[in-house]
């Protein structure tokens, strides 16, 4: 890998990843409601050696990758519409899951709950782009790290 120069640092632009979109049933919060609603939990970014676990909230600074996400989704899954709603808890608006049936917020705090039932909902596969680059590199829990990667037409002798 060093010598075909596949070794490197950080997350490098154009090489094949999988995006994995997860999520739950949960049922909703509020009392006029309580259906059951299904939730993105997270959107996993899987390449080389690495995976990248994002969330919602996170998917708000990248819009165009937001977009790319609920085109994938299936419309058949009871998923709630995702979008900026604001929380009267946090005292803020962010990116957030919603009520299949009333759309109102599904918080932070309740995917937490569902995290170990998630299962996958839908996968496919991308190029890492500047865009997703940067929703990598910006996420806090992921640290920039080496690794050995396919070659891509940027790196091929």
């Amino acid at each position: 890998g060093v010598f075909a120069r596949r070794f490197r640092f950080g997350v490098p632009e154009n090489v094949e990843a999988t995006v994995s979109i997860k999520g739950a049933l949960t049922n909703c919060w509020h009392r006029s409601c309580g259906k059951q609603t299904r939730i993105v939990t997270f959107v996993d970014v899987a390449f080389g050696p690495h995976t990248c676990m994002l969330r919602v909230p996170d998917m708000g600074k990248h819009q165009n990758l937001l977009q790319t996400m609920l085109k994938r989704l299936p419309k058949n899954l009871g998923i709630g519409e995702i979008k900026r709603r604001y929380s009267h808890t946090q005292k803020r608006s962010y990116m957030s899951n919603g009520c299949f049936h009333c759309d109102r917020l599904i918080g932070e705090f309740f995917d937490h709950e569902v995290w170990d039932t998630q299962e996958e909902i839908v996968a496919f596969p991308i190029r890492i782009s500047k865009e997703w680059k940067a929703a990598i590199e910006g996420h806090e829990g992921f640290g920039a790290t080496w690794g050995v990667y396919p070659p891509t037409a940027q790196f091929a002798q």
